[in-house]
């Protein structure tokens, strides 16, 4: 197998900003790129809190501090020592993606964000961008189509397909800044589209009810399950750049593939399954209600 080259050896330490070796856990990052959208996204939301008084429906404290766990959790998998472990072992990278998609996500739409974010918004921005596109026919025809259930499924299960299996993007995206930081958004974007068919997030209400929902995260999960199977029993190291790079941890590339799929596999499982049975718990307690209300 030969080395890569200078450059690429190069572009591969950028894309992650890796540290010396004893230092690892110091390798905090502090991407403006990142971080300022971030930091915008949290100040409009509370912001809007404090600009929405008079408040035509309740907004918990546990959606705000859901909601603020959730950028804390997007803020640590890329910018804290964790993405230094991602860049050495797929196993790290595999508990970055995990955190995101599966974590930070969720809990960003458990907070109910829409309305607190566009109250926060400066007006020249919401009455000049975001209301002509979320009024016009295409901005309301490109929404109902990309977050429609089928299409959102496809989108990230798709997403996680190709990033992973399809041969050489995976490694393409670990040498190349660009197409890294390309392959995090995509992952994000998806997995909100994903979740958005799941949570319940005033004013928004999933299209599917209860029952779908469920079917809906069983059948997306296992699909998502079928490529981490697909990781674990290789009997071959599907990315090469990990063997050219000296590991934090003292596992073989292959045994770190295994235990990479294993991440993808186990805890999203676990989630999903979970979700799903909250579904069905709310559903029962609804049907209960409106049994004793007769």
């Amino acid at each position: 197998m030969a080395l890569p080259s200078r450059e690429a050896s190069e572009a591969f330490r950028t894309a992650h900003e890796v540290a010396d070796d004893s230092v690892w856990w110091q390798s905090w990052g502090a991407d403006p790129t990142f971080l300022v959208p971030v930091a915008f996204l949290a100040w409009w939301y509370l912001r809007g809190l404090r600009q929405w008084p008079d408040r035509s429906r309740p907004h918990p404290r546990w959606r705000t501090a859901t909601f603020l766990c959730g950028i804390a959790l997007l803020a640590l998998a890329q910018e804290s020592p964790l993405d230094a472990l991602a860049a050495r072992h797929l196993t790290f990278h595999m508990i970055q993606h995990e955190v995101v998609t599966m974590l930070a996500v969720p809990m960003l739409l458990l907070g109910a964000p829409a309305t607190p974010v566009l109250r926060g918004m400066p007006r020249w921005l919401r009455q000049g961008a975001v209301r002509p596109v979320a009024g016009s026919r295409l901005g309301r025809s490109l929404y109902e189509g990309l977050t429609s259930p089928g299409i959102a499924a496809v989108a990230f299960i798709a997403t996680v397909w190709a990033w992973h299996l399809v041969p050489g993007w995976y490694d393409a995206a670990l040498r190349l800044p660009a197409l890294h930081a390309f392959q995090h958004a995509t992952f994000t974007a998806t997995a909100t589209l994903f979740w958005w068919n799941v949570i319940e997030a005033p004013p928004h209400r999933p299209r599917l009810d209860p029952m779908p929902r469920i079917l809906y995260l069983i059948v997306a999960g296992a699909a998502k399950d079928g490529a981490a199977a697909l990781i674990v029993f290789a009997s071959t190291p599907l990315y090469q750049e990990y063997a050219h790079i000296a590991p934090v941890v003292d596992w073989s590339t292959l045994r770190d593939q295994q235990l990479g799929g294993l991440v993808m596999w186990v805890p999203g499982t676990l989630l999903m399954l979970a979700v799903a049975g909250a579904v069905f718990l709310n559903w029962y307690r609804a049907q209960e209600q409106a049994e004793l209300g007769r």
